[in-house]
């Protein structure tokens, strides 16, 4: 790694500390990080808001030509409204749930991913995922959070 990179250094070596320090994590929060809390309404908002996302993101698991990929993309970028429906309401109702703020690098187990989109830019795709928090003052909490906010997690879990 080149002395240009000093964040990416430094996130690198925060996992791998707090990973080494707690086997269990496979992630570690970012500053900021909110919580939401598990709630039956919660459940429901990222069950029907992923139901949405899939259907609008059927593109993505079809094969295409390059030209059509392309000509996708730049309609993402030109129309985002038209594949995002219904996620600034949605992405606006989970920051009205009951939640914590996580202090950054403690320690997660993902539990559970949705594919529920996170960021109302089309063009992301991070996701929220349901954590058990292993370290810190909100040790033992589980809830939801967006990958935004996490270094380390895979999408490709399990």
């Amino acid at each position: 790694m080149s002395a240009h990179q000093p964040g990416i250094v430094l996130a690198f070596w925060s996992i791998v500390l707090v990973s080494s320090c707690n086997p269990k994590a496979d992630s570690v929060t970012r500053e900021g990080a909110r919580l939401v809390n598990d709630t039956p309404n919660v459940r429901r908002l990222v069950a029907e808001q992923a139901a949405q996302d899939v259907e609008q993101l059927r593109f993505d698991r079809e094969s295409h030509t390059r030209d059509e990929i392309i000509a996708h993309v730049d309609d993402m970028k030109r129309h985002p409204e038209r594949f995002n429906r219904g996620r600034r309401e949605f992405l606006d109702a989970m920051a009205s749930q009951p939640g914590v703020l996580v202090p950054e690098l403690s320690s997660l187990r993902t539990t559970e991913h949705s594919d529920a989109r996170c960021h109302v830019w089309p063009l992301y795709d991070e996701v929220w995922v349901k954590v058990r928090v292993l370290s810190g003052p909100q040790k033992g909490r589980e809830g939801w959070m967006c990958q935004l906010c996490i270094t380390g997690v895979s999408r490709g879990w399990p």
